[in-house]
């Protein structure tokens, strides 16, 4: 009875642990707002999204005043997406598409289509040049950005935003207990503290993995090609931090195996002939 029950908890903290991984990295890393707009300031320091913004400011322009008033908006755009104004408007362009999907959409909006309102950012620069071009540039000025990926509709994980930190606490909860039991009931802690630490490893490898998998679903889905780099690099930064957290994950696994390794030897050396 208390190998199945060794056998059973062992298993069911291997899974907790792998389920609990993601889970908890997108509970505090992705849902919560205050985090993404950390990495949101990351991605607005990258040479990728000044440069996508700044194009995407002076084509607005142009498509409003023409290509001579564009040409002129060029260097302002360029100098503003320099300047210290930039980092939190684009924080906000970039938190305004984290609510839009983790939040009901507008009523009457398309919920297919994704769009950046550069409104605020296009104003900016027009009023550089001139008040009277400023007053000819209407809003809102919304860019679209994909209109073929369900996996960016807005609303698509309002449930999720709610749910995930939810499993997340659950998940470490029972892998915790389940592990607790496991070493518990084992007749071979040592064993019982190798296969834990497997899992763990397991865990780490599953989720490297994934983890530039959905970077490269999310970057397919955007048609732009600057806002797909600056995807990208939003992607390529979630993914570097996923990979932190699965560096640790992997080491304690390591560690724990070694740990049962070493009791093993130990046991197998100073054991009675």
């Amino acid at each position: 009875m208390l190998t199945f029950l060794t056998v059973l908890a062992t298993v069911v903290a291997i899974g907790a642990v792998i389920a609990a991984l993601p889970l908890l990295w997108i509970s505090t890393r992705v849902i919560d707002a205050g985090r993404f707009r950390d990495t949101a300031a990351e991605v607005a320091d990258d040479p990728s999204a000044r440069n996508y913004i700044a194009a995407t400011i002076t084509n607005q322009i142009g498509k409003a005043a023409g290509a001579t008033v564009a040409n002129l908006a060029r260097p302002l755009a360029v100098g503003y997406t320099r300047s210290p104004d930039f980092v939190p408007d684009c924080v906000d362009l970039l938190d305004a598409q984290h609510d839009r999907l983790l939040q009901p959409p507008p009523p009457g909006s398309d919920p297919a289509v994704m769009t950046l309102d550069i409104s605020t950012m296009v104003r900016r620069v027009a009023a550089q040049l001139s008040p009277l071009i400023a007053k000819q540039i209407r809003g809102p000025i919304l860019v679209p950005l994909t209109v073929t990926s369900p996996a960016l509709h807005a609303g698509r994980y309002e449930r999720l935003g709610h749910q995930i930190p939810r499993w997340a606490r659950l998940a470490v909860a029972v892998g915790a207990v389940a592990a607790v039991v496991a070493l518990l009931c084992s007749g071979n802690r040592a064993a019982t503290l190798i296969w834990l630490g497997a899992g763990g490893a397991v865990s780490a490898a599953v989720w490297w993995f994934a983890a530039a998998r959905g970077a490269s679903v999310a970057t397919a889905a955007v048609a732009d090609p600057g806002a797909q780099r600056v995807v990208e690099t939003t992607a390529a930064k979630l993914v570097g931090d996923l990979r932190q957290w699965v560096v640790i994950v992997g080491g304690v696994g390591a560690a724990l195996m070694l740990i049962g390794v070493g009791t093993l030897a130990a046991c197998a050396v100073f054991s009675p002939s």
